[in-house]
């Protein structure tokens, strides 16, 4: 007999994304949120996931939103590691696969694949970074070009170069590629933390 989930779930086959949502508040936890939250309910629909269903979700979780893989994994013990392994890897989520790596003994493996990915993200702010600033002898295009003139014609400054400094914190902080870094890294001393 299918249960009740099974049911929804078989309802909303031809919409994944729906099937991403219901699972998602549920193994979050957002029906025990807010003025509607119904605990009980809660934890009646989160005890009827089955290990099929926390599958299916990690699945759906790798294709919507990647970058929430890491820490899912992280905190859930419950899903199948050489699955998840490749799955994550043919995803090229890194953070993930470094993880899954290591779970499985490879943590030299998993160290060198974050540090490569780190170097590439390096790389892409370097770009970004020359692309906003230019290099020290003016070169470049700045993306506010009296700016960049301003900064040019102030670099002996140190108030311009002070300037450049709290953009580019700005810049790195507010940024994909700067967010990324700051990924990687957290991701490389959580695997030295746990092997030491």
């Amino acid at each position: 007999a299918a249960s009740v989930m099974d049911m929804v779930m078989e309802a909303l086959k031809a919409d994944p994304t729906a099937q991403f949502r219901l699972l998602k508040v549920i193994i979050d936890g957002e029906l025990n949120e807010g003025e509607d939250a119904d605990p009980v309910a809660a934890s009646q629909l989160m005890l009827s996931l089955t290990q099929n269903d926390k599958t299916f979700y990690l699945n759906l979780l790798a294709h919507y939103e990647p970058d929430s893989v890491y820490d899912y994994i992280v905190k859930n013990d419950n899903y199948a590691l050489d699955e998840t392994l490749r799955l994550c890897n043919r995803l090229k989520i890194t953070d993930a696969t470094v993880y899954l790596l290591e779970r499985s003994g490879d943590t030299t493996g998993a160290l060198s694949m974050m540090l490569k990915s780190l170097s590439k993200r390096l790389d892409k702010l370097h770009e970004l970074l020359l692309l906003r600033y230019g290099d020290r002898r003016g070169r470049g295009a700045s993306h506010d070009p009296l700016m960049g003139r301003a900064l040019h014609r102030m670099s002996s400054t140190a108030s311009a170069s002070r300037l450049q400094e709290v953009d580019a914190a700005v810049l790195i902080s507010t940024t994909k590629e700067g967010q990324s870094i700051d990924r990687a890294f957290s991701v490389v001393l959580d695997i030295c933390k746990r092997n030491t």
